[in-house]
């Protein structure tokens, strides 16, 4: 349950801007994360404070996909990080948290989770 909220908390935080670039600081359950990478399919956002909250993403990767690609992209960590699906999202071997979202079109963003604990 705590991951339903907070995918809801993060996809509302960062949706791409009217120039197709996503945000460069978002805050996700009042933490905030700044954007150390931007590019209009990807941002890398990493946690600025409250490290010792142990259900915050140290860090996570926003990629915009088409199906196709997140197909493929689905298939390398079930292969590759022995990912299992589990509560609407893959969980992988070395402990990140991977979901989906749609855009507007006809993309998926792709959401990986690093560094929070169940």
């Amino acid at each position: 349950m705590k991951y339903f909220v907070f995918t809801l908390v993060l996809l509302s935080s960062f949706l791409v801007s009217a120039q197709g670039d996503f945000k460069e600081e978002t805050t996700v359950n009042g933490i905030l994360y700044k954007a150390s990478k931007n590019t209009t399919l990807h941002a890398t956002y990493i946690q600025q404070d409250n490290f010792d909250f142990a259900l915050a993403a140290d860090s996570f990767y926003v990629d915009e996909m088409t199906p196709k690609q997140w197909d493929n992209y689905a298939d390398a960590i079930i292969s590759n990080e022995d990912a299992k699906w589990d509560n609407d999202m893959y969980h992988t071997n070395n402990g990140c948290q991977i979901f989906t979202h749609s855009t507007e079109g006809d993309n998926l963003l792709v959401v990986r989770l690093f560094g929070s604990k169940d």
